[in-house]
């Protein structure tokens, strides 16, 4: 693809991808949305007591584990109710553009992974079509997005080494843990494969590494030199032993 028809390919797969988005997100609420309103309501008035406000059981403890999505729920919940449009409609519009917020992100982040427009465009209606029992108002909507931000930082501070990328790795953590607290470990298992790439790579820089292919050739050219190779494939064995040997080196 040229320059302009990757532009003019980039707008068709974000426009399909809003409209898929937006097809997805179900205009039906979870019954948790009600308690997410009530939860919202409470934190405002009470601020985060560490008490369950619903119980008959007097100084019940409890911790808020997204107490951040519920206050902002009940904002956009009352938002919607002072405008006329209905809050329910409200919270229905604001779980769309998460949604849609996060099919662009998925695409954005496959485009930058694997360089390949069309192959990411189709994992990413693949992804979100495999993602939408789990696209409702929930705090999970937003997790995923921080899930898919953090890959995205990652790769781009790989990729450009600049350090508002760290930034962003730093502040995406202190969100989760505000806003979906249960999965907040599962933030650092997204870096476990770089991590083992990284691991892996120090094994294969290592100098046990050379020494072991080294004396792998070797044996390889003994053999050669025993069958009567030609002088071609002698040459290319030495070669390589000659060519670790300077690395090791």
């Amino acid at each position: 693809m040229d320059k302009k028809t990757k532009i003019k390919f980039h707008i068709l797969a974000i426009f399909i991808i809003i409209i898929f988005s937006f097809a997805l997100t179900p205009k039906t609420l979870q019954n948790d949305t009600y308690y997410t309103i009530a939860i919202g309501e409470h934190v405002l008035e009470n601020g985060i007591d560490m008490q369950d406000p619903f119980s008959w059981h007097e100084d019940l403890p409890y911790t808020y584990p997204h107490w951040l999505y519920d206050v902002g729920t009940y904002l956009v919940f009352e938002f919607g109710e002072n405008t006329g449009i209905g809050g329910f409609t409200a919270i229905y519009i604001a779980t769309v553009i998460l949604s849609i917020s996060l099919g662009i992100l998925i695409y954005v982040a496959l485009k930058k992974i694997c360089k390949n427009e069309l192959v990411a465009f189709f994992i990413t209606l693949g992804m979100m079509y495999l993602l939408k029992s789990f696209i409702c108002a929930r705090a999970q909507l937003v997790t995923y997005i921080l899930f898919v931000l953090t890959i995205l930082f990652i790769e781009q501070f790989i990729e450009t080494k600049k350090k508002r990328y760290l930034i962003g790795l730093i502040i995406i953590p202190i969100i989760i843990a505000n806003v979906h607290a249960a999965v907040w470990p599962f933030y650092f298992v997204l870096y476990l494969p770089y991590v083992a790439e990284y691991i892996l790579a120090c094994i294969s820089e290592s100098d046990i590494i050379y020494k072991v292919r080294i004396r792998i050739n070797k044996n390889k050219l003994k053999k050669l030199a025993k069958k009567g190779a030609s002088e071609e494939k002698i040459a290319l064995i030495t070669n390589k032993i000659n060519t670790l040997e300077e690395r090791y080196a």
